[in-house]
């Protein structure tokens, strides 16, 4: 299937289209695989004494005190306070002097943003402002957190995902209903869509569940593909046993075990075949599996014996 490129998406131009680059996202199928680091989850409001630093919190409070604003050549500066569970907490916004009219005293308002230790007090910069009634709507939420490059903001990979997800009909499942039905797994597309926009904690776990199926089976697929290719894979320099071989293990201040003797039959035979060996011994430390993968001492033996023509290895064994 022919890749479509991101810049196909409103609102991408050749800036935008190099800034994705840097993060390794230059079509549109590379976006959607583009998950979230994380996610921010909107809590309810919390009593001052259950915050801590440098966290994200919000405060449900009333507009009690005038908002302040103080204008510099370079800046603007917005302040109030409010007060909950007799604490109080300061506003600081900047560049905003719009507030001053936004903020109504006597009203309600959710707060949220990053806060800080400020003497006795709290203080929270550049908070959000909700009403009561649309935090509401947002609690639990999980609002998805790219990885970024300078220059491209998280609003603007949370808009071209969204576009792409508008799509859908390009989303196909290379599943069967019943593999999906026997290990309970969701639709790719659903899926696809709740690891970048989750409802909730539930069906986040989900959309993981069947995206990591997905991966291991690519890589299983892979491995097997590859496997059926080394199988038949010819191999141009079989070795020949020696009776350096039997030198080298009568020689050695021990005797190997009967399970080293029975490996190290099946190694010698898979070399002297005519297709290449592919082999993985695996063991405990110290269970000798240095001495079935050693060489010659003069680095053109193996401990099977010498091919004919340029030295090479007609296999691998990992110890």
């Amino acid at each position: 299937m022919k890749r479509r490129s991101i810049r196909e998406l409103k609102g991408v131009g050749e800036k935008t289209e190099k800034l994705f680059g840097r993060v390794g996202v230059e079509s549109l199928e590379d976006l959607l695989s583009y998950y979230p680091r994380t996610y921010d989850i909107y809590q309810g409001p919390q009593s001052m004494d259950k915050w801590r630093e440098k966290e994200q919190q919000a405060v449900h409070a009333r507009i009690e005190m005038p908002v302040s604003v103080k204008c510099t050549r370079s800046s603007t500066v917005v302040t109030t306070s409010v007060w909950s569970g007799g604490q109080k907490l300061s506003l600081v916004w900047f560049q905003m002097p719009f507030l001053r009219s936004t903020l109504k005293k006597g009203c309600w308002y959710v707060f949220r943003g990053r806060v800080m230790r400020k003497g006795n007090g709290w203080e929270m910069e550049q908070p959000k402002i909700y009403s009561p009634e649309e935090y509401d709507k947002l609690l639990h939420n999980m609002q998805p957190i790219y990885g970024l490059t300078k220059g491209l903001t998280n609003q603007a990979v949370v808009r071209a995902v969204r576009q792409v997800l508008d799509q859908q009909p390009m989303l196909e499942d290379c599943l069967p209903g019943d593999i999906r039905d026997r290990y309970h797994l969701m639709g790719y597309a659903p899926a696809v869509e709740a690891i970048h926009f989750p409802k909730d904690q539930e069906q986040y776990v989900g959309a993981r569940k069947r995206l990591v199926f997905d991966e291991f089976l690519l890589f299983i697929l892979g491995i097997r593909r590859l496997r059926e290719r080394t199988e038949t894979a010819e191999n141009s320099y079989p070795m020949k046993p020696v009776w350096d071989t039997e030198q080298i293990i009568e020689g050695l201040p021990y005797e190997l075990t009967d399970a080293q003797k029975k490996v190290w039959q099946e190694v010698e035979t898979d070399l002297q075949k005519g297709i290449l060996m592919s082999r993985l011994i695996q063991g405990d430390v110290g269970s000798g599996k240095t001495i079935l993968a050693c060489h010659g001492h003069d680095g053109k033996e193996w401990l099977s014996g010498r091919a004919d023509g340029p030295h090479r290895s007609a296999g691998s064994t990992a110890s």
